[in-house]
């Protein structure tokens, strides 16, 4: 919440320093490099009110957060539009989430995506992890159209018209990263909203190195931190370039 508070009042996106992985996420790394698909977790989150007494019984007890999801996939493309728009198809909202590399341990070669998402049912309950993890095979590997089902669904239910949110602005911060051009997108929360993101980056064909996600009340601030192929960070001209495509996206 601090970084999205920042990130609205005009700060610029610090990069995150990458933590070692925990001895479960290392865990599904070497399980999703030994299967070659993507492995998944969930586990409910609770935090109780500030400043509140222990809750005396089970209805007074804390709130849920949502559910920690973690998923590990061999990288490859495609990794983020597939995952968000799984979720999205799937009605449930991502309040927070991190995309990085991880290091398998000594001894395995390879490159495994983490994914370390927190999301929550629109209503209802949550899907099991089976179903989510067959939705993400299906479209990682092309046989699961998730722009359609996604556009079915919005012709059938059709948004009321309300007041008119703010344009997004999609930014490239220049000073954030040496290792990476850091595009900055800020914007009206919305279903499928970072589906969109990371279809348009993809089609941009640049490399996803780490994404950090927040939303913010009804706002969303996501930083993604880009490369080329070869692991350099993007031209001047190339930044600017992505950074259209994507405020382009969210306009269409």
């Amino acid at each position: 919440v601090k970084r999205v508070a920042g990130v609205l009042a005009g700060d610029p996106p610090a990069e995150p320093a990458a933590a070692e992985p925990t001895a479960e996420q290392e865990r599904l790394a070497v399980e999703a490099f030994r299967t070659g698909g993507p492995v998944l977790a969930l586990r409910a989150q609770t935090e109780p009110p500030a400043d509140s007494a222990p809750a005396a019984s089970p209805e007074d007890g804390p709130e849920p957060l949502g559910v920690e999801l973690l998923i590990a996939v061999p990288d490859q493309a495609g990794v983020l539009p597939a995952v968000a728009g799984v979720l999205a198809m799937h009605r449930l909202t991502v309040r927070t989430a991190e995309l990085r590399s991880v290091p398998l341990p000594d001894g395995v070669e390879g490159s495994v995506l983490l994914l370390d998402w927190r999301v929550a049912a629109q209503y209802g309950s949550l899907p099991q992890a089976a179903r989510l993890r067959a939705d993400l095979v299906r479209a990682l590997d092309g046989t699961l159209d998730i722009a359609g089902r996604l556009a079915e669904r919005d012709a059938a239910h059709p948004r009321r018209r309300g007041v008119e949110p703010p344009p997004p602005r999609v930014t490239v911060a220049p000073a954030a990263s040496r290792l990476a051009t850091v595009i900055e997108v800020r914007a009206q929360d919305a279903p499928g909203l970072l589906f969109r993101l990371g279809r348009a980056l993809e089609a941009a064909g640049v490399r996803v190195r780490s994404a950090h996600v927040s939303t913010l009340g009804a706002n969303a601030v996501d930083a993604f931190y880009v490369t080329r192929g070869e692991g350099v960070p993007l031209p001047r001209e190339d930044a600017a370039s992505v950074a259209r495509g994507l405020e382009e996206s969210l306009r269409g």
